[in-house]
């Protein structure tokens, strides 16, 4: 994963980065376009959720 999107998503506070998440899924659930594009927004999703499992800040809350 890029280093300056890691080092900007620990930045976000968790409820931010949920709501990052839910806007991929969103986007995703919507676009009725391009089967590519659709499993990009949930390859995102899922990415973003990696990060946030893997930021320090949240160990306390998320299960490893």
């Amino acid at each position: 994963m890029d280093t300056v999107l890691t080092e900007s998503w620990f930045r976000l506070s968790l409820p931010e980065q949920m709501v990052n998440i839910g806007n991929e899924v969103k986007r995703a659930v919507r676009f009725d376009g391009n089967a590519e594009r659709k499993a990009a927004f949930l390859d995102k999703a899922l990415a973003y959720t990696e990060l946030s499992i893997q930021d320090p800040k949240n160990q306390k809350v998320l299960p490893a």
